[in-house]
C-alpha cells in the first residue's frame, strides 16, 4: 500500500534528521559544504519520488537508500573531475609553474602578481603548494569542476602574461631565463 495521505509526515519526520544525514555524508565524503548539498539534493529527490515510498518501508531507511546513491554519484564526480585535472595538468606541461630551483624565468613572479587575485591563489595553492583540487575547491566554496577550470584559465593567462613579458625566454619554456629584466620587473 502506498502512503499518500502520510509522506507529508513521513518528509517532515526526515527533515527533523536533517543533522544526522549531514553527519552521514560528511563522513563519507569528508566535506561540510559538498555534504549539505547533497542532503539538499536528496531531499528534492525525496519530494519528487515520494510516491515510492510505501507503508511497509520505513521512511528513514528509504531516505538512507537515497543518500546512499547520491553519495556515490559525488564520488564518481569527484574521481572523474580529478582525472580531468590530471589530464589537463599533463597536457599542458609548459603553463606548469617552474620549479624553484635551477635558472628559472626571474618574471615569473611578477606575472604571477599581476593576475587577478582567483588566478593568483589557484596557482599559488593548487599548483605552487600541490594542494588537492578537491581541497582547494571545498575551501573556495567551489566545485570540483569549477576549481579545474580555474586552475586551466589561470595556467592560461599567466603563460599569455609571461609569453608577452620574455618573448623567446617563455617560448623555450622559462629555464636558463635569459631575460634581462631584475627580479620583480
Amino acid at each position: 500500500m502506498k502512503i499518500t495521505e502520510a509522506s507529508p509526515d513521513a518528509l517532515t519526520s526526515l527533515l527533523a534528521e536533517r543533522a544526522t544525514f549531514v553527519a552521514y555524508v560528511e563522513k563519507r565524503l569528508r566535506g561540510t559544504a559538498s555534504a549539505e548539498e547533497i542532503v539538499q539534493d536528496a531531499f528534492a529527490k525525496a519530494l519528487v519520488h515520494r510516491d515510492e515510498l510505501t507503508a511497509a518501508r520505513s521512511a528513514r531507511a528509504w531516505f538512507f537508500g537515497i543518500l546512499r546513491n547520491a553519495v556515490v554519484d559525488a564520488k564518481r564526480r569527484a574521481d572523474v573531475a580529478g582525472r580531468a585535472h590530471e589530464r589537463l595538468v599533463a597536457e599542458t606541461p609548459a603553463l606548469a609553474m617552474p620549479e624553484p630551483a635551477g635558472a628559472s624565468c626571474r618574471c615569473i613572479g611578477a606575472a604571477v602578481s599581476g593576475l587577478k587575485e582567483e588566478y593568483r591563489e589557484v596557482l599559488t595553492h593548487v599548483v605552487a603548494d600541490d594542494e588537492p583540487l578537491a581541497t582547494f575547491a571545498s575551501r573556495s566554496g567551489l566545485s570540483n569542476n569549477h576549481a579545474a577550470v580555474r586552475v586551466h584559465r589561470a595556467k592560461k593567462a599567466l603563460a599569455a602574461t609571461v609569453k608577452k613579458t620574455c618573448g623567446a625566454c617563455a617560448s623555450a619554456g622559462c629555464r636558463d631565463c635569459t631575460c634581462a629584466r631584475p627580479p620583480g620587473a
